[in-house]
């Protein structure tokens, strides 16, 4: 029968005996995922097709060249319309590849939530990591792209320069037919680079949406980063195994999306998330049993 996370959690962490998140898991459903429900399977086909967008958009992300000369030629000679039109036609293009990053939030935006509120659902007070573990592992790869395009985003101010110049740029251009990126959705763009971290800042606000409808989606979020911390302590996998990189990526992505979603945040006492092991785990353990 299926229960509510509400009660579940209750019950598997009660007394705190987070072990009990990981007694079933199995590492050979981890390495080849099998969805077990046609629900599971139409979650885990759309987390497949969004993932394999992710190469390109880091890629693009990585080797995204700022328009900064461009810019620099056409604010100092402003009445050169040679240069500004120069510098729009180059800042244009990287408006669309901005673009292509905001779009993919709003992937992420509709199918984190649904994935969330479905590892919520436990049946015979299983922990859905060991019932649906193939959707637990597309869930663990979607917060290691949404930290590394932080991280990478986080290093290259040029995008929000370059696309700062484009909007300013684009009333003079509203007639052009070409143009990837209008002004309502540069609206909507702009707010999304403004963010320091705009992939989990995106995420934060769609779940938070979500925690109106249902408060239990949080505590999805803090049993799977329990869970993904537990696998790391009972060494579920051999320490050469690069599943733990991508399970520990996948706790810290969990705590900060918990943390930006709860209205109490992480870190107080009667959090559901076992924050400390978590901040001992990066900090010490997983450094030494993952040399």
């Amino acid at each position: 029968p299926l229960t509510t996370m509400g009660g579940l959690i209750s019950r598997l962490l009660s007394g705190k005996d987070y072990s009990a998140l990981v007694s079933d898991f199995e590492p050979e459903k981890w390495h080849n995922p099998s969805p077990a429900t046609p629900e599971e399977k139409e979650l885990y086909d759309e987390a497949c097709a969004a993932l394999e967008k992710t190469p390109d958009l880091l890629d693009s992300l990585t080797n995204y060249k700022p328009c900064s000369d461009f810019i620099r030629q056409a604010m100092n000679d402003p009445d050169n319309e040679e240069n500004e039109e120069t510098a729009f036609v180059e800042v244009t293009k990287n408006a669309g590849i901005i673009a292509t990053f905001w779009r993919f939030s709003k992937e992420l935006e509709s199918l984190v939530p649904r994935i969330l509120m479905f590892l919520g659902k436990a049946e015979d007070d299983h922990y859905p990591v060991s019932e649906k573990t193939a959707v637990a592992k597309k869930l663990a790869e979607i917060f290691q792209f949404v930290l590394r395009f932080d991280e990478l985003k986080m290093l290259r101010p040029g995008l929000q320069n370059d696309f700062s110049f484009y909007r300013r740029s684009l009333s003079k251009h509203a007639q052009d037919p070409d143009l990837e990126v209008r002004d309502d959705d540069a609206s909507f763009i702009s707010l999304f680079l403004a963010a320091h971290i705009p992939m989990m800042t995106a995420l934060s606000k769609t779940v938070a949406n979500a925690y109106n409808d249902d408060e239990d989606i949080t505590q999805s979020i803090a049993v799977f980063a329990n869970t993904m911390h537990m696998i790391l302590k009972n060494k579920c996998f051999a320490a050469e195994d690069k599943a733990n990189l991508l399970v520990v990526r996948a706790m810290v992505g969990a705590v900060i999306l918990f943390d930006h979603t709860e209205p109490e945040g992480v870190f107080h006492k009667r959090s559901p998330v076992n924050i400390v092991g978590v901040c001992k785990m990066l900090q010490r353990t997983f450094p030494e049993l993952y040399p």
